[in-house]
């Protein structure tokens, strides 16, 4: 099973989300726009896990949440993954300073799992993703415009580990299991 952890958006973030990208679809037909259903803030890819080990990782999230404080974060800016000449990842930013401590606690508890692609903790909500090469002046205006936008603040009280999972109809995220925060 492919696994990770996450943290729900509240609908009314997902409702600005949906606003605001609703009208770019046309404008960036090679861009893979990620399900509003789908949208999460990102604390820890996982990757396949054997299901067997299932018990096992929800004991290491319950560990990373530990007495871990519900907290605010906000939903603003922009970016992309790993860079604009070879964009695959296109991402809404998320801040607050309970999402770094989390996702520092949760990097500690799982780096033997899966070793992070980047060092810098980026708290981040995935919009895009694309497998092609883009215009990156074009690239570049979309998320400049994102990056100036305010989604909101939203109050964070759990975190959900999650299933990845392909079907033909796109990929579905199950929830696993929440874990609720003090």
């Amino acid at each position: 099973m492919r696994l990770f952890v996450g943290i729900p958006i509240s609908d009314e973030i997902k409702e600005k989300i949906y606003e605001t990208l609703e009208p770019k679809k046309k404008k960036f037909p090679n861009l893979n726009f990620s399900p509003y259903e789908n949208m999460h803030i990102t604390v820890k890819f996982l990757g396949e896990i054997n299901p067997l080990r299932l018990s096992n990782i929800e004991k290491r999230v319950e560990k990373a949440v530990g007495n871990t404080k519900s907290f605010k974060a906000l939903a603003e800016g922009a970016g992309l993954f790993p860079d604009l000449k070879n964009p695959r990842v296109l991402w809404l930013g998320a801040k607050g300073k309970g999402l770094i401590d989390l996702t520092r606690s949760f990097r500690a508890e799982f780096d033997n799992i899966k070793k992070e692609d980047y060092k810098k903790i980026v708290p981040h909500i995935t919009f895009a993703r694309t497998k092609y090469l883009l215009n990156p002046d074009k690239l570049a205006e979309l998320i400049s415009e994102l990056s100036n936008l305010d989604f909101g603040k939203m109050q964070v009280d759990n975190v959900v580990l999650y299933e990845s999972v392909i079907s033909e109809n796109g990929t579905i995220y199950r929830r696993v299991r929440s874990f609720p925060l003090k």
